[in-house]
């Protein structure tokens, strides 16, 4: 295994752009300036239906930023009207898209770009172009052997965004105010890399090495997002899975139920039992804001401190409903998403059964409000101090 520290030039050409970026690269201003948007509803106890929304773009003040065509476009909640639209015009797709912090949209395109968009000011904040890796044809496949070409994640430093990009085999740590290469990372002698994501105070990383079928496991590694450094190592591919909840701290639901752990060197603080299925990891469904970490079991949902694991509240609700592939009592393996908690420290909101969303304050657990829907409801993801769900094939707001 073996570390690569880089220096920022010799691997990344940045170029600091304003409005327009490279030739071909190009943010287009539609609509002007978003609209104030304050629908009706929005800060009041009772859940409300604010707008539509597409469940994978991601909220920013008045506009909502989602995937268009060969490129990015933020909308006006007010009006739906596209205010501006960032696109290319290079013969290479669209890869990694992600949201980096309350002002920032990183995009990464599959021949080594990466743009960091200001999106308030509907400007391109820095550009940066890596040099191939190891396996420089891996941009081109969308998976070859287990290997994932291309990921875009966000790890921190401190309070500073790390933007960690795996491409062609290496992993590349760019500085989120700059778009400058902190470190770079390849191990050949663990074998390739098959995965690798930032997660707060840890970059995790899994080497894929011999053959599966015949015993030979993954090989596994947590780095510091500051200099890459080897931070400590892991055998239970699970671990990969690991949600950050602040204080320097990783957390996992797994067949052991809640584990936490010191991000700096993996060293277990506390577990907790859950009520769950034995085979269903997800950590991905935690709630997570300020000192508290919720999660919804079969029976009921839990705030844990994240100092300690002590519990700051819980409440029960059905499992039956939200634990069957649909309310006519067919049964099945549970579904991942029903479990989801979303919490931005104010409120928290959790599936009471298949339709029924439950709001609650986020630091006592009262009940604020119920709301009960014609379709199996799915939480999403909590942005801007709101709730994205979806509604049969509907996906929407809430307040």
């Amino acid at each position: 295994m073996r570390v690569v520290q880089a220096v920022a030039g010799a691997i990344v050409s940045i170029v600091l752009v304003g409005l327009i970026g490279w030739p071909g690269e190009t943010i287009t201003s539609m609509a002007g300036h978003p609209e104030p948007w304050n629908p009706p509803g929005r800060g009041t106890p009772p859940i409300d239906v604010l707008n539509k929304a597409d469940k994978y773009g991601e909220i920013f003040g008045d506009v909502q930023v989602m995937r268009r065509g060969y490129g990015v476009a933020a909308v006006r909640l007010a009006d739906g009207i596209d205010s501006w639209v960032y696109q290319h015009r290079w013969d290479h797709e669209l890869g990694p898209h992600i949201r980096v912090d309350e002002r920032y949209y990183a995009v990464a395109w599959r021949d080594g770009r990466v743009t960091l968009i200001d999106v308030p000011a509907a400007r391109i904040a820095w550009r940066a172009h890596m040099s191939d890796g190891p396996l420089p044809r891996a941009h081109q496949a969308s998976d070859e052997e287990g290997v994932t070409p291309w990921g875009l994640s966000v790890a921190r430093h401190g309070s500073t965004p790390v933007l960690v990009v795996l491409h062609d085999g290496r992993i590349d740590a760019l500085d989120s105010r700059t778009g400058a290469i902190r470190w770079s990372y390849q191990s050949p002698s663990c074998g390739p890399i098959s995965k690798a994501r930032g997660e707060g105070g840890a970059v995790l990383v899994v080497h894929r090495r011999g053959d599966r079928e015949v015993g030979d496991r993954d090989v596994n590694v947590a780095l510091s997002p500051d200099d890459g450094r080897l931070l400590w190592t892991f055998s239970d591919g699970a671990l990969y899975e690991s949600r950050a909840i602040g204080a320097d701290r990783l957390a996992l639901a797994d067949i052991d139920g809640l584990v936490v752990r010191r991000a700096v060197d993996g060293k277990i603080l506390w577990r907790a039992p859950l009520t769950r299925p034995a085979n269903d990891s997800f950590s991905d469904a935690f709630g997570v804001a300020g000192d508290l970490l919720t999660v919804r079991t079969e029976t009921e949902v839990v705030a844990h401190r994240v100092a300690d694991g002590r519990i700051a509240w819980r409440h029960p609700v059905s499992g039956s409903g939200a634990w069957l592939d649909s309310v006519d009592g067919t049964s099945r393996a549970p579904p991942t998403v029903v479990d989801t908690v979303l919490t931005d420290g104010v409120h928290t909101y959790a599936a009471e059964d298949a339709r029924t969303l439950v709001k609650f304050d986020a630091r006592t657990g009262r009940v604020i409000d119920r709301r009960r829907f014609d379709e199996e409801l799915y939480l999403e993801d909590m942005q801007d101090g709101l709730a994205v769900i979806s509604v049969g094939d509907s996906s929407m707001m809430i307040d």
